[in-house]
This record gives C-alpha cells, structure tokens and sequence, in this order.
C-alpha cells in the first residue's frame, strides 16, 4: 500500500508544472505548448502596434528593444525548441514587412539575412537561436568557474573523473543535465574538440555578445543590387 502511494506521489512529481515570474517551472523537457504564453505576449505587443502605422525603421526598432527583450528572460533559462524559435521569427518577420503579425505579405529579404551585422547588409537583429545557446552557455561558464552546492553536486555525481567537456550524458540524467550536456556538444563541435572548446572558458569574464558571435551561422555580405536587378 505504501510502495504505491509512492509511486502515485513520483508519478505526479514528473509531470510537475506552475509558473513563477511569467515562466514554467517542470520537472520534464520543455515543451512548445509551455512556450506557447511567450508566443501570445510577442503577439500582444504586435497587435498593439498594429495600428500605429509606424515605418520600417520604427519597426526594426521596437523588434531591436522590446521583442528582443522579452525572448532574453526566457533565453537565458530554457534552451527553446526549435519550433517555437521558428514561430518567434515568422512573427517578428512578419511585423517588419507588413506591419502586423497575422499578415500574408511575402517577406522581401529571408530571416537570416535580416539578421546579418549592418556590415554585411544586414539589420544586425540578433539570430534567435545563437542568442538563446549564448545566454545558456553561462550555465557551463558557471561549473567551470563559479564555487556552488550545484558545481559540487556536478562534478561529484555528473563529471566525477572527467572534464565538463569530455563526460557523457546517461540515459537516465534529469532533463537539465541533458540540456547541458547537449549545449556542450555544440560547443565542441564549433569548436572542433573537447580540449578547444575547454580553452574557450578561460577567460575570467562572461560575455554573451562574443558567445552569441561564436554561434552565429558565418555572414556573407549581400550585394542587393544584384538582389535588386
């Protein structure tokens, strides 16, 4: 009777969910409808917009300060699946070219030339999924710098004889783990080895706009006369 109390008590545990401060706190892997709330409040801020007839620049500039702004709080504690950063964008996209979020007009230039430095053409507006890997990286920054009760807990039962850089994720890690683990792979991988992407970490101070350059797709400049004509 009691083994199965328990085992109601764990089965509840795992599927754990409230919010607190506008976010979601779970015991599980994120999830795009738990993402949904972020979705609607761009939208929100969007159709409130809609009908100030502002210009492109004032566009790029309310995409620049407050959009950007309100994908930071939720970029620096979830690495945002794929799916919804597509939806983040598609809105964003949508409200350069046309102003509103529910419009059809085709976008004129792609995504991720809009998001190009001003040196190569580009509105310089921050690629969503490099800035959201760049906030999270502060999470291995930590463990390799920061003395905490979690590095302790890391290094003890997660690393044990092994570099942050070098372990392996297990099946049965918590799903903060694997996100770690997972963003470490990434690391490496641009990179181009465990030891390179240790050197990377050295530096005392954390900074997000160089990491958010180490994640960034490579840019080409865009010569629109020839996109033009």
């Amino acid at each position: 009777m009691m083994q199965e109390v328990l085992c109601n008590i764990l089965d509840s545990l795992r599927s754990f969910l409230f919010w607190c401060l506008g976010l979601p706190l779970f015991t599980k892997r994120l999830t795009h409808s738990q993402c949904q709330p972020l979705i609607d409040k761009i939208k929100q801020k969007i159709f409130s917009w809609t009908a100030k007839r502002l210009s492109y620049a004032g566009r790029k500039v309310l995409i620049q300060a407050v959009l950007t702004g309100m994908i930071t709080l939720w970029s620096a504690l979830f690495l945002l699946l794929r799916h919804t950063i597509g939806c983040i964008e598609s809105l964003c996209s949508r409200f350069l070219w046309s102003g509103a979020a529910d419009a059809k007009k085709l976008a004129l230039v792609g995504w991720p030339r809009i998001c190009q430095p001003i040196q190569y053409e580009g509105l310089g507006f921050k690629e969503v999924l490099a800035w959201n890997k760049a906030l999270c990286t502060r999470w291995i920054w930590k463990l390799v710098h920061i003395e905490s009760v979690f590095r302790q807990w890391a290094l003890k039962y997660m690393v044990k004889q092994d570099s942050i850089f070098a372990t392996q994720g297990r099946i049965g890690d918590a799903c903060g783990w694997k996100t770690i683990i997972s963003l470490r792979n990434d690391i490496n991988h641009i990179a181009g080895s465990a030891d390179a992407a240790h050197e990377r970490f050295q530096e005392e101070e954390y900074q997000v706009s160089k990491w958010h350059e180490f994640f960034k797709p490579v840019s080409t400049k865009v010569y629109w006369w020839k996109v033009a004509w």
